[in-house]
């Protein structure tokens, strides 16, 4: 589910949502941590869409097959680009 309304949002929920949330489910200890993790989530996608190219372009794959990995993939970079500009201005 998703959390109500900031002005709805119990003490609990506000404590929970303002936290920021590591890959593999750990907390991160610092914004620099947060930051530093979603960077390696960000290289991993990047990775990702490289071999997506790869097996388009030698014609292992068809393109339409993996059109909407792609799309998730692009959609995942973005997410992860604003919440690292939003930790960086955080600081």
């Amino acid at each position: 589910g998703t959390f109500p309304a900031a002005a709805d949002q119990t003490r609990e929920q506000r404590l929970i949502a303002e936290q920021p949330a590591a890959p593999g489910g750990k907390p991160a200890r610092s914004t620099a941590e947060f930051i530093s993790k979603i960077k390696g989530g960000l290289q991993e996608l990047e990775e990702t869409a490289y071999w997506f190219e790869l097996l388009v372009e030698s014609e292992i794959v068809d393109e339409n097959r993996l059109a909407d990995f792609q799309q998730e993939a692009n959609e995942l970079t973005a997410i992860l680009v604003t919440c690292a500009r939003n930790a960086k201005d955080r600081k």
